[in-house]
């Protein structure tokens, strides 16, 4: 499911007076340690081409943070590249180039890339947060020079020990980072594969709502099987052609044949609206703890 791991020790890309140390044995005084017990160890790293504007930290082991105007790349790019103001940034980086196909690499200067690097939190008060990471519209549609956080990893998960929420605007007088009031409520959008189109993004299902569709429904068959029965009694009560009173034969066969498989039905009809529609049932169609507007 997870496809093939990269070594877990990868020195390859270091440069080669590190690697001779390595190779003659060069662990005593600290001069090369193996990283065992969260000791450091040598790899590879490349060089941040840091901005005039940004304050950079960092360690050996190709963890960063980044303050500084909006960057998704290039010095030139984003808003911090256009010259824009209210466009600060905390770029949240571990692993620049560790999502490209020859990893990291030593001795070489490096941007910002938000396919290659390999996970990253990225806060921005001024920027295009779907065109930065490659995201289609959806139905929410693309954001443009908003606000944005995105995170990007291999894995992401969110723990809330006591609940989750995932909220869109907080009332009418909500504004956004630009000051400016909010006239529509924005829904939420669940895309696998980060794809609109081939696949098409559909309304979720209100799970009450459609349990009162469906128990509509139910009803409705059941009043086509009270006329069914009507009309069987009927037939079985006055004959058929007129004034023919029917044989006992005929009755029973009536009876076993139409009449119990007719009231068979509604009993279960009964017991799927009890097992399907009511929060009671073995297989309610709600979720029992997750919700939807």
């Amino acid at each position: 499911m997870f496809g093939k791991k990269k070594k877990v020790k990868n020195q390859e890309e270091l440069p080669q007076e590190v690697k001779n140390q390595i190779e003659n044995g060069y662990q005593s005084a600290g001069t090369v340690s193996m990283g065992l017990n969260g000791q450091n160890i040598p790899e590879a790293v490349p060089f941040h081409d840091q901005a005039d504007s940004e304050i950079v930290y960092k360690n050996a082991n190709n963890a960063w943070i980044v303050l500084g105007r909006d960057r998704p790349g290039p010095k030139n790019s984003g808003y911090g590249g256009r010259g824009a103001t209210q466009a600060g940034s905390i770029d949240l980086v571990v692993g620049k180039m560790g999502a490209s196909k020859d990893g990291p690499k030593s001795n070489i200067y490096t941007d910002p890339n938000f396919a290659s690097d390999a996970a990253r939190i990225h806060i921005s008060q001024k920027t295009d947060i779907d065109k930065n990471f490659g995201l289609v519209a959806g139905n929410v549609g693309l954001s443009v020079a908003r606000s944005g956080i995105g995170i990007k990893a291999d894995a992401v998960r969110l723990v809330g020990r006591e609940g989750i929420k995932l909220v869109t605007g907080t009332g009418p007088k909500e504004r956004n980072s630009a000051g400016e009031k909010l006239s529509t409520t924005y829904g939420i959008d669940l895309i696998a594969g980060n794809d609109d189109e081939t696949l098409e993004l559909e309304p979720m299902v209100k799970g009450r709502r459609l349990a009162s569709a469906l128990k509509d429904m139910n009803e409705r068959i059941d009043e086509l099987n009270g006329l069914y029965t009507t009309l069987v009694l009927a037939l079985l009560t006055h004959g058929h052609p007129p004034y023919m009173v029917p044989s006992p034969s005929f009755i029973a066969q009536g009876i076993s044949q139409c009449l119990v498989p007719a009231y068979g039905q509604k009993v279960k009809i009964m017991a799927d609206e009890l097992n399907n529609y009511t929060p009671f049932g073995g297989n309610w169609i709600c979720s029992r703890h997750n919700r939807v507007n």
